[in-house]
């Protein structure tokens, strides 16, 4: 499995594997799919990931190889490292937070007739349980624990890296459209209800280990 697809040259490798019958998979995040060495300029070393950002004839083909599922999923790549921590562009940490925002940015893309629907869904839960073995997840199906969100597609909001709840305060995608869950259940258990003072509604340590 090939983490951080970020080139055309990379992708094109994947798809040349494939094509000859080798056993491989990869992944893009959504910062090498929404963002350019162009917002460099403008995020400095909040900007700063490895690989990095690259340029639009990249990013353009990185959606068109996951849109024809030559790149199998989405991963968030996500890396929470505070402000404190990203301000210069020579000494900062790689990385930026990107798990919450993930899905609800993919979601946006969706409304945009950027990618389908149903690719979304495939590179983001069904692709990934296959690819890694991991059992019960990734379907809504008999034998399957119920983990699933709710989401309105008329609702879209904007992302405020201040509101999220990673210990990081901030996000690369601020400004950016997005459908965040209004519901989220994990193994038929309602962990997240936007009704609720904060949302998250889960106890804490929850969650499991579901893979090695």
């Amino acid at each position: 499995h090939i983490c951080h697809i970020s080139t055309e040259g990379g992708a094109g490798m994947v798809r040349n594997a494939k094509y000859v019958g080798m056993k491989v998979s990869c992944e893009v995040s959504p910062h090498h799919l929404l963002l350019s060495e162009d917002d460099m300029l403008r995020l400095g070393g909040m900007g700063k990931v490895n690989p990095p950002l690259r340029s639009h004839t990249h990013v353009q083909k990185l959606w068109e190889y996951l849109r024809r599922g030559i790149i199998d999923i989405i991963a968030s790549d996500h890396a929470p490292h505070r402000r404190i921590e990203k301000g210069n562009v020579f000494d900062s940490p790689p990385g930026v937070p990107g798990v919450e925002t993930m899905f609800p940015l993919m979601l946006a893309c969706v409304k945009k007739n950027m990618i389908p629907l149903e690719r979304v869904v495939n590179a983001s839960s069904e692709r990934v349980a296959n690819i890694f073995g991991i059992p019960c997840k990734g379907k809504i199906e008999r034998g399957y624990d119920a983990d699933f969100g709710v989401y309105d597609m008329k609702c879209v909001g904007k992302v405020e890296g201040e509101k999220l709840h990673s210990k990081a305060g901030w996000s690369p995608f601020d400004g950016f459209d997005a459908v965040f869950p209004r519901l989220v259940v994990r193994r038929g258990e309602i962990i997240y209800d936007e009704r609720e003072e904060g949302g998250i509604v889960a106890e804490k340590g929850s969650g499991r280990w579901i893979g090695e």
